[in-house]
């Protein structure tokens, strides 16, 4: 009698849980034809709405299913770890879970490199679909450290609840053969680094293509710190980790880089460069005003063509410094390769990098703001400013609904 009492509340349990998954499902639904037409930021927001609903759905579910499986003793947590590749591929739209040899497909053997890092290679590889993609594989020093597991879990699991067609997205992942392989968007014009100083297979940026860059990592960034809960801090944001597409639209790589402290927007990391806030310099302290000052540099190196620092000029923040409060002065700023300035847009750009370059981290803007000075005097749209082939909708997640 008490099995059959159990069974039967087992089963309630799982009807309950069946009609709360439909009702979710359809008031999703009913959101997502809402506003599909709508903008970018509020898809985002549906999309990170429904995953915390789905989160809760799941939790409940892989309680009942522990609680119902055989006494695991330490090894209980490892039964819901086991669920994770799986609830991440659920609840993350277009990310898909790729099987070792499929990757080895998809990149022709690991044969067509295209970049590598101090722990990583990258391949170009071609899905089924046809699209191209980047392919981030450890090296085999590295493998298996555990500092380098570490970071490549905290990247899968930050990359996989965020979407913008401004970002590197995630396509996939591949966690056989004993190491967390990361398949990306891949962007086929190269770094901005490249375009903007690597004279050799590169035709110079127009200012017109420069403008809409500006634009686009403006609003890649302003997603990552208001429209993600919680803010994404960047922490390495430089001309080497803007990647241009087919059609010279800008995407932000590099995000989860830097650890991140959800329960505030700081996090501790001690790092030098040009191109870095001094405070995170002084105090190692870092914030979404390090990322503010950081794209204060870049803007004065797309607009200069000059490094961020150099052995011959110096620091350009120092050089910049002394002419950009001189407005009738900045066209000492332009890069001398470039034709057809804007002298309006060259103030504007000029006057925004000016704002996020200060010392004080207080007197800096947000990102948010810094998006609205741009986009009222460069009159580059969200439309204008995007990727040709690659628009932020809900596809994946109807998809998969």
């Amino acid at each position: 009698m008490d099995s059959w009492v159990l069974g039967l509340v087992g089963a309630g349990s799982v009807i309950a849980m069946a009609l709360l998954l439909l009702l979710v499902i359809h008031i999703s639904l009913l959101l997502a034809k809402h506003l599909l037409s709508t903008s970018e930021t509020r898809a985002a927001k549906l999309e990170n709405g429904l995953t915390g609903e789905l989160n809760c759905i799941f939790i409940i579910y892989s309680y009942i299913r522990i609680r119902r499986q055989p006494d695991y003793g330490e090894n209980r947590h490892s039964y819901l770890r086991g669920f994770y590749p799986f609830y991440v591929l659920w609840v993350s739209a277009d990310r898909k879970a790729f099987t070792l040899k499929a990757v080895q497909k998809y990149s022709e053997g690991f044969s067509n490199k295209v970049g590598e890092g101090t722990t990583n290679a990258v391949f170009k590889g071609i899905l089924p679909d046809a699209m191209e993609v980047a392919i981030k594989v450890p090296k085999n020093d590295v493998a298996h450290s555990s500092d380098v597991e570490a970071r490549s879990r905290f990247q899968l699991e930050l990359l996989s609840r965020i979407r913008h067609q401004h970002l590197v997205n995630l396509i996939g992942y591949c966690e056989d053969g004993g190491c967390r392989i990361l398949v990306f968007q891949y962007a086929s014009n190269g770094t901005l680094f490249e375009n903007l100083h690597v004279c050799t297979g590169y035709e110079r940026l127009t200012w017109k293509q420069r403008m809409r860059i500006i634009t686009g990592i403006a609003y890649g960034l302003s997603y990552l710190h208001h429209s993600c809960d919680p803010p994404v801090i960047h922490g390495d944001l430089r001309s080497c980790n803007i990647l241009l597409t087919e059609d010279y639209a800008a995407k932000i790589n590099g995000i989860g880089k830097v650890p991140i402290v959800a329960s505030s927007e700081l996090a501790l990391v001690r790092r030098t460069g040009a191109s870095v806030d001094p405070e995170i310099v002084c105090k190692g302290v870092y914030s979404r005003a390090g990322d503010v000052y950081s794209f204060g540099i870049l803007l004065l190196e797309i607009v200069s063509g000059r490094l961020p620092f150099s052995e011959q000029t110096g620091l350009l923040v120092e050089w910049a410094g002394k002419i950009l409060p001189k407005k009738e002065q900045t066209v000492a700023l332009i890069d001398p390769a470039l034709n057809n300035v804007v002298h309006a847009e060259l103030c504007s750009v000029c006057e925004v990098a000016h704002l996020c370059i200060q010392r004080e981290s207080s007197s800096r803007p947000v990102m948010r703001d810094v998006v609205d000075m741009l986009t009222k005097d460069l009159k580059i749209v969200t439309e204008m400013a995007a990727p040709a082939n690659s628009p932020v909708t809900l596809r994946g997640l109807l998809e998969i609904l």
